[in-house]
């Protein structure tokens, strides 16, 4: 190959790879200004006493470079009661570790949102926040992590207070998904929490729709639930049926599609499902439920 052709081709592959890495390096924040976790302080076991499980919040500041705050806020799984939002400093890619046993004592159930303020603690553009709760059920002697739901802020890649809680880029899913095992095995319980407009808020409408399908896709059926605040129920009794009748309805498991009914900003939820096997301790796992619907493309991810 004649020396010219060399170095064109060499400075081709150089163009393409500063190309490469200009693309590469483009970054647009894509955690929450908003966290949403579940959180329980009894265990999973049947019959389980209060004060039975410990539920640790990880809260992190992805920003490597820049400090932030945050606010906390605990509502009681049936929205009877709120504590907070108890405000923390939270350092340049540091993560808190906080026990909602500490914060909300007498809460046994719900929800915890965490969001990113200023100095005067007022609600912020801050799309670098990332997290999970840990239960740590003690007498089931297992542990089960749920990664929190997040928000976006109104604007993604700027600063300062948050102007315009209308965007949709500051909205929750409108449709949820999850998938939901065979019954006879596995006992599976939903959260749902409708987030307010604004941070620190829930929405005055906790009524959702909640549509059950097998897995074959047949079986429909659509009915409202009230959601409350996280407090979870089983998905027979939100599909108003006893454990058999359930089982028989989806012998195989399924999906499980709630989704909005006037909730103004969206809605997120969690499935938490417990394995029984006879002659071993019942396991436990977890999922956030997926969103598969919403009002903008530059909304949730």
């Amino acid at each position: 190959m004649r020396a010219t052709a060399k170095l064109l081709l060499f400075g081709m592959f150089m163009v393409l790879g500063l190309m490469w890495v200009e693309e590469a390096s483009a970054f647009i924040p894509s955690g929450g200004s908003r966290l949403l976790y579940y959180f329980s302080k009894k265990s999973f076991a049947a019959g389980a006493a209060n004060d039975s499980a410990q539920t640790l919040l990880f809260i992190s500041n992805t920003d490597p470079d820049n400090a932030s705050r945050v606010g906390i806020k605990y509502y009681r799984g049936d929205c009877g009661a709120e504590i907070g939002p108890v405000f923390q400093n939270i350092g340049a890619g540091a993560t808190l570790r906080v026990d909602v046993a500490a914060e909300a004592p007498t809460f046994q159930e719900g929800t915890a949102e965490v969001f990113f303020v200023n100095g005067a603690n007022a609600p912020i553009r801050w799309d670098r926040g990332a997290g999970s709760s840990v239960i740590i059920d003690f007498p089931l002697v297992t542990v089960v992590r749920l990664p929190a739901a997040f928000l976006h802020s109104d604007s993604r890649t700027g600063s300062g207070v948050i102007t315009n809680n209308a965007s949709g880029t500051t909205f929750a899913p409108t449709i949820l998904s999850g998938n939901f095992a065979d019954p006879s095995v596995i006992t599976t319980r939903m959260a749902i929490f409708a987030p307010g407009t604004v941070s620190g808020t829930v929405s005055p409408d906790r009524t959702v729709d909640v549509t059950f399908r097998r897995e074959d896709g047949a079986g429909d059926a659509t009915l409202g639930f009230d959601a409350q605040c996280g407090r979870t129920q089983t998905l027979a009794q939100i599909r108003g049926l006893g454990a058999g009748a359930f089982q028989s309805a989806y012998p195989n498991g399924g999906v499980v599609a709630p989704q909005v009914n006037g909730q103004q900003k969206g809605i997120v939820g969690w499935l938490v499902e417990v394995v029984q096997l006879a002659g071993v301790t019942d396991i436990v796992f977890g999922q956030t439920l997926q969103g598969v619907g919403t009002s903008s493309e530059s909304a949730h991810p």
